[in-house]
C-alpha cells in the first residue's frame, strides 16, 4: 500500500504558519498605529485678542498626521455658563486609517451680543482629539484656554480744540482725548486716514494730537471726523469742526520743446523710458507715470514719523531767494502750440544764486536721502507727528539718513537735478501722505493761533476728565458714561 510524502504536509503547514505570522503583525502594527501617544496639534490665525468686540473672527486649524482628527470644540466660559461656538467631528478615518482628516479648518465667529454675553472677562476654550484608540478610543486630547474680555461698547472721544478754519491744502491740528488706549485713532477727512499720537502730555496718555491735511482741489467742504478704534475693534467717530475756506487754483501753461526734452533726458537713463516712442511721448512718460511712481515712493516715506514734535517755531524760508512758481499751480503743458498735459506743481519754488545753499527750515531727522525722479536729487526731513518737509532738483547733499538736523543746518545746493528748467530748490510740506500749503508754515501768526495755542490749551487742561462722550456703538455724540483705562 502506498503512502504520501511528508514534504506537502510540511509546506501547507509552513504557510499557515507564515500566514498566522503576518497577520499577528499586522494586528500588532494595527494596534500600536492606532494606540499612538501623540495629540493634535492646535493652531490660531490670527491670535485670539484679550478684548473682543462685537464680531470677531479667527480660524482653527488641527493638524494630526498619525491617526486623524476626531473632534474638534470651541466653547466660550462666563460665569458658569458654556456658549457652544463649534463643535464638530470628522471620525476615525477607518479602521485602518484611510481617508483621514489630517488636517481640520475652521472659521469660528464670536459675537458677544449675538450671544447674549456679558461684558467683562470670559475663557475661550478650544479642545481637540484625536483618531488614536487610546483612553478607550476616545483619543488624544489637548485643550487650550484664553482669558478675554467681552467689550462691545465703543470708545469715547472728546474734542479739545476749538473750531477751526481749513482751506484746500491747508493744514489742521485736531486735539481729542479717549476714554481707553486706542491702538487705532486720528482723523478722517472723507476717505483718508491721518493717524493721531497719544504719550506727549505725560500727566494724561489718553490726550492726543492729530495733523491732517484737506486736498489742494478740493471744491467743496469734506467730512472731517475723530475716529478711534479700541482693542476690541470697536469704533467710534465724532464730527470735527471746522470752517472750509474756498481756494482757487492758480493756473500756467509751460511750453515744451524738442530742445528741453533733449535737454532733460539724460537726467532719466536707466529708467524704463519708452524707447521705441518720440520725444513727446517719453516727455509724458516722465511727468505722468514716473511722476505718479515718484509720489508713492514719497508717501511710502512719510508712513513712518517721529511720535513726538522735533521742530519749534516757525518754519525758514530758504534766504534771498525769489519765487518762481506757487503751491498748488495747475500747469497746463503745450507741445507745438497745443495742450499735451495738465498736472498740479505741489510746493513753491525758490531760485537764488547758482549751486546756493540750502538751510533746514527747522529742527528734525533726515528720513529719506537720494535720487526721486522728477524730483531729482531730494531730501526728505522728518519733524515729528506726521510733518515732513522735503528738498528737491538738489545738485549736492550734506546729510544722511537717520542725522538729527538743527533749523538753519545746511543740507545741500540747489540745482537742476530731475525734471527741471534752470537752477532752483523745489521747496514742499506734506501732512503725512498729502501736500500742503508752504505758506502757512511760514507764517509766525499761522502757526501760533493754528497749532501751538491748541497744543498749549490742551497741556494746561490735560487730565481733565471727559464730560461728552458718544452714544453707544460708535455714535457722534450724547450718552455719557463713565470713563475706564485699561
Amino acid at each position: 500500500m502506498a503512502s504520501f510524502p511528508f514534504a506537502p504536509r510540511r509546506m501547507l503547514g509552513g504557510v499557515l504558519l507564515l500566514i498566522a505570522a503576518s497577520a499577528v503583525a499586522g494586528l500588532l502594527w494595527l494596534v500600536f498605529a492606532r494606540l499612538e501617544g501623540t495629540p493634535p496639534t492646535v493652531s490660531l490665525q490670527p491670535a485670539v485678542p484679550a478684548a473682543v468686540g462685537p464680531a470677531t473672527e479667527f480660524t482653527v486649524t488641527v493638524e494630526d498626521p498619525q491617526t486623524g482628527v476626531g473632534r474638534l470644540r470651541v466653547e466660550l466660559l462666563q460665569s458658569g455658563r458654556e456658549v457652544r461656538l463649534l463643535e464638530e467631528a470628522p471620525g476615525s478615518g477607518g479602521i485602518f486609517g484611510r481617508e483621514k482628516t489630517s488636517r481640520l479648518i475652521r472659521k469660528v465667529s464670536l459675537d458677544p451680543r449675538a450671544l447674549g454675553l456679558a461684558e467683562g472677562p470670559a475663557v475661550l476654550r478650544i479642545m481637540a482629539e484625536d483618531s488614536s484608540w487610546r483612553r478607550f478610543g476616545r483619543g488624544n486630547a489637548v485643550e487650550h484656554r484664553f482669558d478675554i474680555r467681552i467689550d462691545t461698547r465703543p470708545p469715547g472721544i472728546v474734542n479739545r480744540a476749538p473750531q477751526t478754519t481749513v482751506a484746500p491744502g491747508g493744514t489742521g491740528l485736531a486735539v481729542y482725548q479717549l476714554t481707553e488706549p486706542c491702538p487705532t485713532n486720528g482723523v478722517r477727512v472723507n476717505e483718508e486716514f491721518f493717524p493721531g499720537f497719544g504719550g506727549l502730555f505725560p500727566e494724561d496718555p489718553l490726550l492726543h494730537l492729530a495733523f491732517f491735511a484737506l486736498p489742494h482741489d478740493a471744491a467743496a467742504p469734506p467730512a472731517i471726523l475723530i475716529e478711534a478704534v479700541d482693542e476690541a475693534g470697536n469704533r467710534a467717530q465724532m464730527r470735527f469742526p471746522a470752517f472750509f475756506r474756498k481756494r482757487t487754483l492758480r493756473r500756467d501753461t509751460i511750453p515744451v520743446s524738442d530742445a528741453f526734452i533733449r535737454q532733460i533726458l539724460p537726467e532719466f537713463e536707466g529708467l524704463p523710458l519708452p524707447s521705441d516712442a518720440g520725444l513727446k511721448e517719453k516727455f509724458l512718460w516722465i511727468n505722468r507715470d514716473l511722476r505718479e511712481e515718484n509720489y508713492r515712493a514719497i508717501t511710502a516715506v512719510t508712513r513712518r514719523s517721529r511720535p513726538e514734535i522735533l521742530w519749534e517755531g516757525p518754519f525758514l524760508r530758504m534766504p534771498n531767494s525769489a519765487q518762481r512758481a506757487g503751491f498748488a499751480e495747475r500747469r497746463t503743458y503745450l507741445y507745438a502750440d497745443r495742450p499735451i498735459d495738465q498736472q498740479d506743481h505741489l510746493g513753491i519754488d525758490l531760485a537764488s544764486t547758482a549751486q546756493a545753499p540750502v538751510p533746514a527750515a527747522n529742527a528734525g531727522v533726515v528720513a529719506f536721502v537720494g535720487p526721486m525722479g522728477i524730483y531729482g536729487r531730494t531730501i526728505l526731513i522728518d519733524h515729528g507727528l506726521g510733518l515732513f518737509t522735503m528738498y528737491s532738483h538738489l545738485s549736492a547733499t550734506a546729510v544722511s539718513p537717520g542725522e538729527r538736523v538743527a533749523r538753519e543746518q545746511i543740507l545741500g545746493r540747489t540745482g537742476t537735478t530731475g525734471l527741471a528748467a534752470g537752477d532752483h530748490l523745489h521747496f514742499s510740506v506734506l501732512v503725512h501722505h498729502r501736500f500742503v500749503d508752504p505758506l502757512e508754515w511760514w507764517d509766525p501768526l499761522w502757526i501760533r493761533e493754528h497749532v501751538l495755542q491748541k497744543i498749549e490749551a490742551a497741556r494746561q487742561g490735560a487730565g481733565t476728565p471727559p464730560a461728552a462722550l458718544p452714544a453707544e456703538g460708535g455714535g457722534r455724540s450724547g450718552a455719557r458714561r463713565p470713563a475706564r483705562g485699561r
